[in-house]
């Protein structure tokens, strides 16, 4: 068998009814484009496709001429270069055909593209957004921004620009200020064309239409807001400041202010200069030459804050006291004093009641001294309430105790506070045995010479005018008594030396013997000394006879054994009895 033949149908080269060529021409040959046939087998038609050739971009269609187009902006160097220059935009408006590029603004420019060439561009830095645009910067500063050259090369040059009447501007920034003074301006030219003339003023250069005009100074203080104010030539001469007013508007100021008075203008509204000064509060005095007043201010007359009368209460009066004023100027304030009534003189107080005073010792009361009978009994006078009368008192003289009120003074002295006196007794000769030193006292205090030195204990000894001798009788010791009184026999004590110590004695009784220092004595009994029961009693001596005991003792067995003896040369003798006559 003979094989198929392999058939192929390529619709670009051949005129078909399916083909690129239909009988009137290849499409794509027609548009300056290729002809593809991708499949070209028999079976495989309507197929093919036409292409761009570079450097168009290819937008292709199936059987039929291809859409090409070009960016002349990215592929045609000199467009884009031409717009970029001037800082603008190329835009190829139709891709498909050639030469339609145009160069648009850019950068927040605006205005009309040119087909082919530049735009007409202008930059409103006020209205745009761009790095040099004033954005609301001056909005924020409460001004209008106005961007005086719109040129796209004019940069930078936007101007603030004030919203009233100040033609302040500010370029690239706020204009700093926006203060305009409405009265300069044709409408404020009201105020000084005014009659009489006045004063144009603009509180607030900040704000428009508030300018005022106001009164000249020396006339009434009217005001009115935008034009004339009426009445300015009537005005209170004692409120203003003119050539005939209380205040000239000089150095001097207020002519009664200065004078501490009020101001009175009897007719504000019509005569000039006929203002005057009245006195202030209490004060008194009439007008000299309708201008400044002469005032007095007697405090002591008035009832007032700084009179000596407040609130009806004479302050002096109150107190036994005159009032006297000082000053009678209404500014000489609290000048007044109370005068002390006589004899009583001023010693200080003013303003209030004075405290008076008189010394009576020295001063003359009644045509007398009250204290010169202090001196005449030579005593001091002491006045301690010097603010009342008769209360002198008359003082004894050192170092004597005494006073009294307004008469002579019983005066005492106590001795021992004179200094020699109590020296004289501490010098003296204390008690043996004693540290202490005499005492000095004075037992009258109303007499002189008087005055005694006392030994401490346990001596009593006293002297009168000076140092006692201290002496201490040992035997008044109870204890040194009792060791006498109770030896056997009962013994005497006896202190012979008394300022002297430890030399007492204890005597024996009569014919007993003798003594002993500090203690019992050895006493014995010679019965032709003593006198006792067993004694001889002088009966020898009255019989011519001498008398003898031979034992002298004081026991039984020595007793009643004396005996009377002849005086030679006889040699008789008898026991307890005279002898017979001697032989």
């Amino acid at each position: 068998a003979v094989p198929a033949a392999e058939c192929v149908l390529d619709e670009c080269g051949v005129m078909c009814v399916t083909c690129a060529d239909t009988g009137m021409g290849n499409v794509c040959g027609r548009e300056g484009q290729n002809c593809t046939d991708a499949d070209v087998s028999a079976e495989s038609t309507g197929d093919w496709f036409c292409t761009c050739g570079a450097p168009y971009v290819n937008t292709t269609a199936a059987a039929g001429a291809a859409r090409c187009e070009l960016d002349e902006c990215t592929e045609h160097a000199g467009a884009a270069s031409v717009c970029a220059e001037y800082g603008q935009t190329c835009f190829d408006t139709d891709r498909a055909t050639h030469g339609t590029w145009e160069c648009r603004c850019a950068g927040g420019a605006a205005g009309a593209a040119a087909a082919q060439g530049l735009a007409n561009c202008t930059l409103d830095e006020c209205a745009a957004n761009c790095t040099t645009c004033a954005g609301g910067v001056c909005a924020a500063a409460n001004q209008t921004c106005v961007d005086t050259n719109v040129r796209v090369a004019a940069l930078r040059d936007w101007e603030c620009r004030c919203t009233g009447k100040s033609p302040n501007a500010g370029t690239g920034r706020p204009a700093p200020s926006c203060l305009h003074n409405e009265c300069e301006d044709d409408d404020a030219k009201a105020c000084a064309n005014a009659v009489p003339a006045q004063d144009c003023v603009d509180p607030d250069p900040s704000r428009d239409g508030d300018w005022e005009c106001h009164c000249a100074p020396g006339m009434a203080a009217h005001v009115q807001a935008g034009g004339p104010a009426a009445g300015c030539d009537a005005f209170d001469e004692c409120t203003t400041a003119c050539g005939t007013c209380a205040d000239r508007g000089t150095e001097a100021g207020h002519a009664c202010e200065a004078a501490g008075q009020d101001c009175e203008d009897p007719a504000p509204l019509d005569a000039k200069g006929n203002w005057r000064c009245v006195c202030r509060g209490k004060a008194t005095g009439a007008n000299v030459g309708a201008r400044v007043a002469a005032c007095e201010l007697d405090e002591c007359a008035v009832d007032c804050d700084s009179c000596a009368v407040q609130g009806g209460v004479d302050v002096c009066a109150a107190a036994g006291q005159t009032c006297v004023e000082g000053a009678k100027t209404p500014y000489a304030l609290r000048d007044w004093v109370c005068a002390c009534a006589a004899p009583l003189a001023f010693v200080t107080g003013a303003g209030g009641a004075a405290v008076c005073e008189v010394d009576e010792c020295v001063a003359t009361v009644g045509g007398a001294m009250p204290g010169a009978v202090c001196a005449a009994a030579g005593q001091d006078c002491h006045d301690g309430q010097r603010g009342t009368l008769g209360d002198y008192e008359c003082v004894c003289k050192p170092l004597q105790t005494g006073r009294a009120v307004a008469a002579v003074a019983a005066c005492t002295l106590d001795e021992c506070d004179v200094a020699a006196n109590a020296a004289a007794c501490a010098a003296g000769q204390t008690t043996v045995g004693q540290s202490e030193p005499q005492t000095c006292r004075d037992p009258d205090h109303t007499q002189t010479g008087d005055w005694v030195c006392v030994c401490p204990a346990p001596s009593h000894a006293t002297a009168v005018g000076g140092a006692a001798a201290c002496a201490v009788d040992e035997c008044e010791d109870a204890a040194n008594a009792g060791r006498c009184a109770g030896a056997a026999p009962p013994q005497r004590c006896e202190d012979a030396h008394p300022l002297s110590s430890g030399d007492w004695v204890c005597q024996c009784g009569a014919g007993l013997g003798t003594e002993a220092v500090a203690g019992p004595a050895v006493c014995v009994l010679d019965e032709c000394e003593a006198a006792c029961a067993t004694c001889e009693n002088d009966a020898c001596t009255v019989a011519e006879q001498e008398c003898h005991d031979p034992a002298q003792g004081l026991r039984a067995n020595e007793t009643g054994d004396w005996v009377c003896r002849c005086h030679a040369p006889s040699t008789d003798a008898a026991v307890g009895a005279p002898v017979a006559p001697c032989t």
